[in-house]
């Protein structure tokens, strides 16, 4: 009679998880740094801490005058002859 072999294979694969949590490290600072660069870019928004012309907070006089117009002046049309 033939001798009964049970042959059982058995496979083992190892997966390293320290790629995930660089990935996830990596893309926490990039989140971090935008935060900061949003904040000093939006703060600024409002006047509060400026630094340059606009920091004084005194007052901007603005003066708009139109150009020269080189077009003759219009003409003064004649009165209506009376009594008609």
């Amino acid at each position: 009679m033939p001798d009964n072999t049970n042959t059982t294979l058995r496979e083992t694969h190892v997966r390293e998880k320290g790629g995930s949590s660089t990935l996830a490290f990596i893309l926490g600072g990039v989140v971090v740094a935008l935060a900061i660069v949003a904040y000093i870019v939006f703060a600024g928004a409002d006047g509060a801490g400026t630094t340059g012309a606009g920091a004084g907070g005194g007052d901007t006089n603005v003066t708009v005058e139109a150009p020269a117009s080189d077009a003759p002046a219009a003409e003064e049309s004649a009165p209506a002859p009376a009594g008609n």
